[in-house]
């Protein structure tokens, strides 16, 4: 399999589910952070550790609220 699909140490694989039903094994997809780079706009400024924290608390709370409806 490592020859058939030209795999070296430490590379992925994907499995992919076929529409009979089947799986199909292919070399992953070498992804990075580098290749996401651009995708979302900058931020006007910068936020700290608290406003980030704030915010996913915010958010958290939001969507519990609503689970509760």
């Amino acid at each position: 399999m490592r020859a058939l699909l030209h795999l070296e140490p430490g590379d992925k694989i994907s499995f992919i589910p076929t529409k009979d039903g089947q799986l199909r094994v292919e070399k992953a997809a070498a992804t990075s952070f580098a290749k996401l780079r651009g995708i979302l706009p900058k931020p006007e400024r910068s936020f700290s550790v608290e406003e980030m924290n704030a915010a996913v608390q915010g958010a958290v709370a939001e969507k519990m609220a609503l689970k509760k409806r």
